[in-house]
């Protein structure tokens, strides 16, 4: 993945509707960096190993974005 830090990838021809899958990381030191990948919604997405990255971040978070949002409604409902 360092590799791809810094860089946009865009499809050569898109189809459907313009899709961007925006990858950041942030590390240790304070700095972050990420990389971005432009696609069609009918078209090749970013690599499977972007992909399998994006969705175990997600599997790794849900716990704290379920939280957040349950704070987040139960401060929306106070009087």
């Amino acid at each position: 993945m360092e590799r791809l830090l810094g860089q946009t990838f865009e499809h050569e021809n898109p189809r459907g509707a313009p899709c961007k899958l925006d990858v950041r990381f942030q590390f240790r030191d304070g700095t972050s960096g990420g990389f971005i990948f432009l696609y069609g919604s009918q078209s090749q997405g970013p690599p499977s190993y972007v992909t399998d990255l994006v969705r175990a971040a997600v599997r790794q978070t849900d716990s704290w974005y379920e939280d957040f949002e349950r704070i987040a409604r139960e401060g929306h409902n106070k009087p």
